[in-house]
């Protein structure tokens, strides 16, 4: 089986389950391939941003039910919490949309949002927009490296042999340097005997 063959059979699953956990490498990676073909760009940040806000929902779902148990249980979070607390008194809107940006956070905000007294609804539309412009966001990095890429290796191919001879400069240079210092270090030199 060739490497796109496994591409394209696991790739989108892969970043679903990459995406679900809001692990930014999945969806940028994804987006180099659909750059290289592989995918369409459409559909990696259709599925990036389906698994995130997915996983979000399902973290702010938990965190209503049993958030206050599972804190309890884990009480090193409590540097965490009291970071979300912080951050979300200051503006709701700004964390639902922004939290996934913040390390440390991407996990235990939504679970502290369903514990507080967001509405559901509300949490629901911000987290689907948000799950949407994350999934832009890297998707069109991956693809814009992807771009960047291209251009750059056409253009140094029509540098090679400016490039070759700038490595060959570089190499014998380096090699009469480290020769002039290893003389210069104490290689005894032949002296006539008297």
């Amino acid at each position: 089986m060739s490497i796109e063959t496994i591409i394209s059979a696991y790739g989108l699953p892969a970043l679903a389950a990459g995406a679900f956990v809001e692990e930014a490498t999945f969806v940028i990676m994804a987006g180099f391939l659909a750059h290289e073909g592989y995918f369409p760009l459409f559909a990696v940040i259709a599925v990036a941003a389906v698994a995130a806000f997915m996983g979000t929902e399902i973290l702010f779902l938990f965190g209503r039910w049993k958030g206050n148990e599972w804190f309890n249980r884990h009480p090193n979070k409590a540097s965490n919490i009291e970071r979300a607390r912080r951050f979300m008194a200051r503006n709701q809107l700004l964390m639902i949309l922004g939290f996934r940006y913040v390390y440390g956070l991407h996990v235990i905000a939504p679970i502290f949002l369903g514990m507080s007294r967001v509405n559901a609804r509300r949490f629901a539309w911000v987290n689907a927009v948000g799950a949407l412009v994350w999934a832009l966001v890297f998707s069109l990095a991956g693809y814009g490296f992807g771009r960047a890429l291209n251009v750059l290796l056409t253009d140094l191919r029509h540098l090679e042999r400016h490039i070759m001879a700038v490595i060959a400069i570089a190499g014998a240079s380096a090699w009469v340097i480290y020769r002039i210092r290893q003389r210069k270090r104490g290689i005894p030199r032949d002296e006539p005997s008297g």
